[in-house]
């Protein structure tokens, strides 16, 4: 397949908020592919929260400002964090 790499302006909560969440879930993945182990895994959630998800929270309220400014840039950036999030889900972790 050929790719073309092009360039997106999207709003930076919604780009944070989006990052923050798939990086929770693949930190916690990673955590948990060996088996849960709790000395280990919740340590390393705990983490994995504080590094990605409490930074994109911190400006979820501006969210909707974002949307009404530029619903299009929304759009894309939900486009952008769906692939984001499927490579989080769907990645095999080891």
């Amino acid at each position: 397949m050929e790719v073309v790499k092009v360039e997106v302006s999207i709003g930076k909560e919604t780009h944070e908020f989006s990052a923050g969440v798939t990086g929770l879930i693949r930190e916690t993945r990673k955590a948990l592919a060996d088996g849960y182990k709790p000395g280990d895994d919740i340590p390393a959630i705990l983490l994995a929260a504080v590094e990605h998800f409490i930074p994109a929270v911190q400006g979820i309220e501006k969210i909707p400002d974002e949307i009404e400014a530029d619903k299009v840039a929304f759009i894309k950036a939900l486009g952008l964090m769906s692939g984001d999030l499927y490579d989080a889900v769907t990645k095999k972790f080891t």
